[in-house]
């Protein structure tokens, strides 16, 4: 097994030969040793991310320069959190997003990841939820957008609500229909919240409806020179039947 571990693979060898090593119940820490030593990145990501390897052998390994290992560091089960750490700071993106599809990250990496400028890596970080109200007051200051249905269900500040509505609005031609419906899917909403969204034409076409409108904004919708958004509204049972009337 020593002596297979220190040949570098062949052309002409069968693909599976030092997985049959890695995964071979009589290889010792010296033959894994060995494979780690080899020029393969591909071998080193096996050997590191195998759960055979012992902990102390891929020490440092975090700091590979070929990305398929550190990838590899980021996935193991029993990553250190200061290897976490260290690697939700990579420059390449799938080291991060490896990270951030962990569920056991500590809040602070999370929330770092949950603020990365790839999209893909934010929207992984952000999809478990469990971020204080603070957190997303920085994640809009420092403008984020789109949050996932999760954590629009968690907030309860008013405020940071409030930014939802407006970053929800403001979305413009790339309007959220579901981020809109996780709103108004919550048990209470801040007639503020109602006033934000009132002021984009795709949100009043559907908040008419909503049992909790502000009375005095239930009759402004009723009015409204857009049909639909008018026709909403006057579905709503609370509205004032002379209101009806005169409509």
């Amino acid at each position: 097994l020593v002596k297979l571990a220190k040949l570098e693979r062949k052309s002409y060898w069968p693909s599976n030969v030092h997985r049959e090593v890695i995964e071979n119940p009589a290889t010792t820490k010296e033959v894994l040793q060995q494979l780690l030593l080899s020029k393969s990145a591909n071998l080193r990501g096996a050997v590191a991310f195998a759960h055979q390897t012992p902990l102390d052998l891929i020490l440092g390994l975090e700091k590979d320069p070929d990305v398929s290992v550190r990838v590899a560091i980021a996935k193991r089960h029993d990553s250190p959190k200061n290897v976490q750490a260290l690697l939700a700071g990579d420059t390449e993106v799938s080291v991060r997003l490896a990270v951030a599809e962990r569920k056991d990250l500590d809040m602070a990496i999370r929330e770092k990841l949950a603020l990365d400028h790839d999209s893909d890596v934010k929207r992984t970080a952000l999809q478990i939820g469990g971020f204080s109200d603070d957190f997303y007051a920085r994640f809009f200051e420092m403008g984020g957008r789109n949050l996932p249905a999760r954590c629009i269900n968690e907030i309860g500040d008013e405020k940071v609500l409030d930014l939802v509505a407006q970053d929800l609005g403001a979305s413009g031609a790339r309007f959220d229909h579901i981020s809109l419906v996780n709103i108004l899917d919550r048990t209470s909403i801040p007639h503020s919240v109602f006033m934000t969204l009132a002021q984009y034409p795709e949100c009043r076409k559907r908040i008419g409806v909503h049992p909790d409108i502000p009375a005095e904004l239930l009759e402004e919708l009723a009015y409204d020179a857009n049909e639909w958004t008018s026709t909403s509204a006057l579905q709503n049972p609370m509205i004032p039947e002379a209101v009806m009337r005169d409509v």
